[in-house]
């Protein structure tokens, strides 16, 4: 277990390392997809005693269906499926053939999609990035409106089915293969889980961040489940880097 959280940060490390060296090229060219997100979907994390710096943490749908993540999208993902779940060296074979790697991720945002909360737990990979986005449940009014949709090794090849740059963002994510049994009486399944998608937050501009100070007051609850109405608006536009850049916030009615 602790091998498997160990690569899944350092997948997490190397990749936010690498989208930082992207940044000046991701501002070149038109935007690959822009979006609107409420305070569900972007979270501000704790600020710096000066309030020099303001971060927003992108939070998704852990508990929506994953009934794409099969089999068959883990193999052209590259993961090695060559093993029946249920043979005697299962176990063994997926503890390495299930490490976590780097694709694309196609997040769909539908503000109106009412969150389904699954029985299924997926604590365990909300604890193995930090993050505000905990084990503890949210309630299912305020959950995200994100939830990833699809994967894969070519971006270009996901936009061309999902054509809706208003809707689907497409951005680079960590995902890994999953042997476990939904009943200690089950049978073993084989799926996929999206672990973290990267960057992982996004840096507010300076001009903008009074507008979230006002919306939130005192920023106390940054690493709770949201338990109100979303309190600000955000607009992310994703450049050809596929990088996120705040463009605009919004107070909503109700904040303090």
């Amino acid at each position: 277990m602790l091998k498997r959280l160990s690569a899944i940060v350092a997948v997490v490390l190397v990749a936010n390392a690498m989208a930082l060296v992207s940044v000046r090229q991701n501002a070149r060219g038109p935007a690959d997809a822009v979006a609107t997100l409420t305070e569900r979907e972007v979270r501000l994390a704790a600020t710096g005693s000066d309030n020099t710096g303001m971060t927003l943490w992108l939070q998704f749908e852990r508990n929506s269906d994953l009934t794409w993540f099969d089999r068959s999208k883990l193999a052209a993902l590259g993961f090695d499926c060559s093993v029946d779940q249920n043979a005697a060296n299962a176990s063994r074979h997926y503890t390495f053939a299930s490490l976590p790697r780097r694709v694309y991720v196609v997040l769909d945002y539908d503000p109106t999609w009412p969150p389904v909360v699954s029985p299924a737990s997926t604590a365990e990979a909300e604890r193995a990035v930090p993050g505000p986005q905990s084990g503890r449940q949210w309630p299912p009014e305020y959950r995200p409106r994100l939830r990833p949709v699809d994967a894969g090794s070519d971006p270009t090849a996901l936009r061309a089915r999902y054509p809706d740059r208003r809707r689907y963002i497409i951005t680079a994510g960590v995902v890994r293969a999953r042997l476990h049994r939904p009943t200690p009486q089950a049978s073993y399944r084989l799926d996929g889980s999206v672990v973290q998608v990267l960057p992982t937050d996004v840096y507010v501009p300076r001009e903008m961040q009074a507008i979230i100070r006002a919306a939130v007051g005192k920023n106390d609850d940054w690493n709770e489940p949201l338990n109100r109405p979303p309190r600000y608006e955000i607009t992310l536009e994703y450049g050809s880097s596929l990088l996120p850049r705040v463009v605009a916030a919004k107070t909503l009615a109700g904040a303090p």
